[in-house]
């Protein structure tokens, strides 16, 4: 069991906010995960290859590098791609 002193330092981080309840990294998840107590959330962050940053996990989209579309690409595909 861990010590108090221990206990104190631990930290709560929503995993992309809180992807049980809105998709995940929206504002309306990260959100939902601070209001429900977390001290913070994780998220990932890509460079596209017009240097535009996203929120987006894989690595991949359609076994295609996140990284070699334009932000115009990905949001021709339609929200969640």
């Amino acid at each position: 069991m861990p010590s108090s002193a221990t206990h104190r330092n631990l930290r709560i981080y929503g995993h992309r906010g809180n992807r049980r309840r809105a998709l995940e990294n929206t504002p309306e998840s990260f959100s939902i995960a601070l209001g429900e107590g977390a001290d913070g959330i994780e998220t990932d962050v890509r460079r596209l290859a017009d240097g535009t940053l996203i929120l987006f996990h894989d690595d991949e989209i359609g076994g295609i590098p996140v990284e070699l579309f334009t932000f115009a690409e990905l949001s021709s595909r339609g929200p969640g791609w």
